[in-house]
């Protein structure tokens, strides 16, 4: 981001220039990107705000100088980055970006992205530089993570090729080179091999061994140790076939009080140990320690080195393999007779030579029928191509091979086995014969095909739900959708995945669904949300989803999932239940309203009636002649008139029924109109205009 593309800007004057830059450093403070203004005359920069926060300084703490960011860049990284400036005032270009350190104030280093643009005289010579700087460091601390991994897993790749190619005399030498190249990139500081020296695990010494300069060696004193006696925590957790992980010796508890202090006397402060297994059986360790300070290991620097081990296992077994196929036959027979593993020993064509008992076990053969016999005829008919073209493969330059495939077992099911097979070749490089370990691994192969099943399932249900289903990033990204989702939103399944889904969310409701995000814990992996939902259309519906989260081992949350559906009708039926409702209760307030009046209508009536009964009596005893006899007969009328208003509110409490009558307005205006000239008064003129031909009602 820049606040100028090119060189071409120098038209535009420095008040405008100066004003497009604060209205860029206004737009993007909250975005937390620094900006800096380089005046290249006087060597003094303008330094924003974000720009010194990004490095954990106050705006008043950091001078406005160009050298104060030459002091702050990493001295590995200065020089490259001063070449870049010089070479972009040089020979501008449209774009100038640059990666460096730099230090914090609290002593780390950041990676920063730099990015700038440049403001010439009419000349062409360089005047300022504007620019900005992002903060790049979890991005390079997760690709050096990536290399990092991608080196080990190189090395250790190479490491297993190594092995394959190594004659039985080599794999010691092989072995060493081997710890030397972890050691030197994991920056351990001791790695070693242990291997037990009976079966029931009780004795064990250090084979192999490697050390960093200035680390004194421990593998002549670290023989024929007795585990149970000198690490009995250390034991018990390494039979268990896990890596062990102790971050900082000083730190483990009382139960490895004991080895505690074996491995302060190693000057030991952290360690790695993975398990070596051969067949299901512990054979030993793969271990690194770390003696001049701390480290931590993960659990991916665990499952590479697991992988070491196998190969050194491989290895260490196939030179006793070996070993014993220089020795005469008895002494071969005594060391294969006792292995789990199908040991065989065959020529071309393919006849054997000799196999083991666990492999006569195995497919039910008697040992004395062994002698000349093929194993072409065990394997299923659709591997045996694929067993021939492996044989096929094995080579002087490449005399290790090895597969998969399935037999027939006795019981007429077929199994699946793995092999490894090693040739021995003559001086013209002829196979003269052939070593091969086998293993039944059908257990591990019919868990592999389970788990496809169970996710293939998995994906079948998912599919054919009429519930919306969605995986997502914490950033919103979708990752997943089902067809029931794509259906409903009108897009292919492709459209969606890799789409941020948070635009679709009514505006007014976004900030509630992010902290019902917000609320799941790991204690607490599940939250319901009702929000609304823009449709393609703009139309706005109502959705009900029930999320759940994935986290890594570190608490952090990495992926998302909803399942939702469409509850529209349903908070349409609510919303209607308590409109009704509202109006229930203002009819039953009505009804109170309606009874209090019928009460006073039915007061105030009996009031009436008294007044009536003596306007009549008045009217008759008064001649008509009299000055007052008009005025009763207008208390009568107005009595009259009450009375009929009475008559109505009882109507409208439900206790007297209205009996409609016919009025003539004109002769109810002209018996009212005596009563209001006198309430009137006399200051105002009363003046009645009857209608003609009036309508009655």
């Amino acid at each position: 981001m820049s606040a100028y593309d090119d060189p071409s800007s120098a038209g535009l004057t420095e008040e405008s220039l100066r004003e497009g830059y604060e209205s860029l450093e206004l737009a993007v403070r909250s975005s937390q990107i620094g900006l800096w203004d380089w005046n290249i005359i006087t060597d003094e920069v303008k330094y924003s705000r974000e720009w010194k926060s990004m490095l954990g300084y106050g705006i008043d703490e950091i001078p406005d100088l160009f050298s104060e960011w030459e002091r702050l860049v990493h001295p590995d990284d200065l020089e490259g980055a001063l070449d870049r400036v010089q070479k972009y005032l040089s020979n501008p270009r449209p774009n100038y970006e640059s990666e460096f350190r730099m230090r914090h104030k609290d002593g780390s280093y950041r990676w920063i992205l730099a990015r700038a643009s440049i403001i010439v005289t009419e000349k062409g010579e360089p005047v300022r530089m504007l620019g900005s700087h992002f903060d790049i460091t979890e991005r390079k601390e997760l690709e050096q993570a990536l290399e990092h991994r991608a080196e080990f897993e190189r090395i250790v790749g190479m490491i297993s090729s190594d092995f394959v190619r190594l004659a039985p005399e080599e794999i010691d030498e092989g072995i060493n080179r081997s710890l030397r190249l972890l050691g030197e990139f994991t920056g351990a500081d001791r790695a070693y091999v242990f291997q037990y020296q009976d079966a029931d695990l009780e004795r064990l010494s250090n084979t192999h061994e490697w050390c960093a300069e200035g680390i004194e060696p421990e593998i002549e004193v670290l023989q024929d140790i007795r585990m149970k006696d000198e690490f009995p925590w250390f034991a018990e957790r390494i039979r268990q076939l896990e890596p062990i992980y102790v971050p900082d010796v000083s730190g483990l508890g009382p139960e490895a009080a004991l080895d505690r202090k074996h491995w302060e006397l190693q000057d030991i402060q952290s360690l790695v140990v993975v398990p070596m297994i051969r067949g299901n059986d512990l054979a030993g360790f793969l271990g690194f320690d770390s003696v001049r300070e701390p480290r931590e290991w993960t659990a991916d620097d665990a499952s590479i080195l697991r992988l070491v081990g196998e190969t050194f296992v491989h290895a260490l077994t196939r030179r006793e393999v070996t070993a014993a196929l220089r020795q005469s036959e008895q002494q071969f027979r005594s060391l294969v007779e006792n292995q789990t593993d199908l040991i065989v020993r065959w020529v071309p064509g393919p006849k054997f030579v000799f196999v083991n008992d666990r492999y006569c076990e195995y497919f039910g053969i008697p040992q004395d029928k062994v002698a000349g016999m093929s194993f072409m005829q065990y394997i299923h008919p659709e591997d045996r191509q694929l067993v021939i073209d492996k044989i096929a493969g094995i080579t002087r330059e490449n005399p290790v091979a090895e597969d998969e495939h399935r037999v027939l077992k006795p019981d007429g099911t077929y199994a699946w086995q793995w092999w490894i097979d090693r040739g021995f070749f003559d001086s013209t490089g002829k196979p003269v014969e052939y070593l091969s370990v086998g293993r039944d691994v059908t257990e591990r192969v019919e868990a592999e095909d389970r788990l496809r099943e169970s996710e293939q399932r998995y994906r079948d249900v998912v599919e054919m739900q009429t519930e919306l289903i969605c995986r997502w990033t914490p950033d919103g990204t979708l990752t997943f959708v089902n067809e029931a989702y794509a259906r409903y939103f009108d897009a292919l399944v492709e459209d969606l995945v890799g789409v941020k889904f948070t635009p679709k969310i009514y505006h007014a409701d976004r900030r509630r669904v992010v902290e019902a995000f917000d609320s799941i814990r790991p204690e607490q992996n599940e939250v319901y949300v009702e929000h609304r939902v823009v449709m393609p259309g703009g139309r706005i519906v109502w959705h009900g989803w029930t999320n759940r989260a994935t986290f890594d081992e570190h608490g952090r949350i990495v992926e998302y999932q909803g399942i939702g559906r469409d509850i529209s009708e349903r908070r349409e039926a609510e919303t209607a239940r308590e409109r009704a409702e509202a109006e229930l209760r203002q009819a039953q307030k009505m009804e109170v309203v309606g009874r209090l009046a019928g009460g006073v209508a039915h007061d105030f009536n009996n009031m009436l009636s008294v007044i009536l009964g003596y306007s009549e009596q008045l009217t008759r005893k008064i001649p008509k002649g009299e000055s007052y006899y008009e005025d009763v007969l207008q208390i009568r009328d107005a009595a009259q008139r009450s009375a009929e208003l009475t008559s109505q509110l009882l109507a409208f409490s439900r206790k007297q029924v209205i009996t409609p009558v016919v009025l003539d307005l004109n002769a109810v205006i002209d018996s009212q109109h005596r009563l209001l000239e006198r309430l009137i008064g006399e200051h105002v003129t009363w003046q009645i205009e009857p209608g003609k031909g009036l309508w009655k009602v």
